[in-house]
């Protein structure tokens, strides 16, 4: 999909050159995942309103600056894949503006470029249900403090801390595993 319409959830691919921008949201759609493509930073909505977890850079997008990149993700939990050109003079390392919590080497093979938003995903998914559980303990924490709270209402509390503790303790085992599968793939030639 190449509008705002339905990318809860999806991906942003933010690419200068068409026709990379277009292999990649083929590539992503064709591995179920809702895509959204611009040519450049200022055509990114407000994703503020929408659920886009994972956002694909293109480093050499025209008038793409850290601050900008910033700016537009402020206030969302997106993660993000910076794809830079191969440049063996300069180190990517010192090419990457903050925010950018995978790098990729342009062209992005399809089994990259797939394996690269799976792992933002799980690790927005991470996120969301670490501030929830950071969120529910709080409650747990109030509620305890609270002379007048019910002992069956705090132990209710405590019970959904638990789970949501255990489901967590499960993302980060997933987590871990593509990680670790990721660096295999990395070392395979």
């Amino acid at each position: 999909m190449s509008d705002a319409d339905g990318v809860d959830g999806g991906v942003l691919v933010c690419h200068h050159d068409e026709s990379m921008r277009t292999a990649y949201e083929r590539t992503l759609a064709d591995h179920g995942f809702r895509v959204l493509t611009v040519s450049k930073p200022g055509d990114v909505p407000d994703l503020t309103e929408t659920d886009v977890r994972a956002v694909v850079l293109s480093r050499d997008t025209p008038r793409v600056s850290p601050g900008e990149l910033h700016d537009r993700l402020e206030g969302t939990h997106a993660r993000v894949a910076l794809v830079v050109p191969f440049d063996a003079e300069t180190p990517a390392v010192e090419r990457l503006p903050d925010r950018v919590d995978e790098c990729l080497s342009d062209p992005v093979a399809d089994e990259r470029l797939v394996a690269a938003v799976e792992r933002l995903l799980g690790r927005a998914e991470y996120d969301a249900r670490l501030r929830r559980c950071f969120d529910l303990a709080r409650r747990v924490a109030c509620a305890e403090a609270d002379s007048d709270t019910d002992a069956s209402e705090v132990r209710v509390l405590r019970d959904r801390l638990s789970r949501l503790r255990a489901e967590l303790d499960d993302v980060d085992d997933d987590i871990g595993a593509v990680d670790r599968f990721a660096v295999a793939a990395e070392a395979d030639p």
